[in-house]
């Protein structure tokens, strides 16, 4: 049987604030435990629009995998909830020919590590790298595996939220020679009344863009 919440937690993937069937109310959450391995996560964000992540229990913990392709390469990414007080997404390409690009910088159809990214309480860390670094690297829940220092790109995203808006403070490092370089600093605020952060770090739609204190 499918549950409600109106809240649930990114880290654990339980729902919090339990609601019933018949108080049900836009925006809800609904979770269907399909077995002991599988649970769909569906975000009701209005009658019209909805959003469904799948998500599979293995040795890394809760995986969800997006798979497509951008009509070049073929994309992979996981999104990985292990319990341990992290969200981390490692995103992937592979060639689907059977030889090597070396134009993209892949060799056969391994595929490729291109980002990750590291979600910390309301803290965002994104990290990009270079297709010619030919970064084979093993789906893992661990950060001390990830080669992070190797990125060509790091983008930090700190994530409040208060009095009904929510603030995004960016900052965003680029990679010149043999070390990050300050390129841009942002920020940027939004409407969201009684939104929790949840919500608000699932993109939630059409939020109203408001001037910043």
């Amino acid at each position: 049987m499918p549950t409600f919440f109106r809240d649930i937690n990114l880290f654990t993937l339980k729902g919090k604030d339990e609601i019933l069937y018949n108080d049900l109310k836009y925006p809800y959450i609904q979770i269907d435990s399909i077995n002991e391995q599988k649970k769909k996560i569906t975000y009701f964000y209005n009658k019209d629009l909805r959003r469904e992540d799948l998500y599979t229990q293995n040795e890394l913990g809760w995986v969800k995998l997006i798979s497509f392709n951008d009509g070049l390469v073929d994309n992979l990414r996981y999104e990985i909830v292990s319990g341990n007080g992290i969200v981390l997404s490692l995103g992937y390409v592979k060639n689907p020919a059977s030889g090597a690009d070396p134009a993209l910088g892949i060799e056969g159809t391994d595929p490729v590590l291109q980002s990750c990214s590291i979600l910390r309480g309301s803290t965002l860390n994104h990290y990009v790298f270079s297709m010619n670094a030919n970064i084979h690297l093993p789906i893992t829940n661990k950060v001390e595996q990830i080669p992070l220092k190797r990125a060509t790109r790091v983008r930090t995203e700190k994530f409040n939220v208060s009095k009904g808006v929510l603030t995004i403070e960016a900052e965003q490092l680029s990679r010149k020679k043999d070390q990050l370089e300050l390129e841009s600093i942002q920020k940027q605020c939004f409407y969201v009344g009684n939104l929790p952060f949840s919500w608000c770090y699932t993109h939630y739609p059409n939020l109203e863009n408001v001037d910043c204190e």
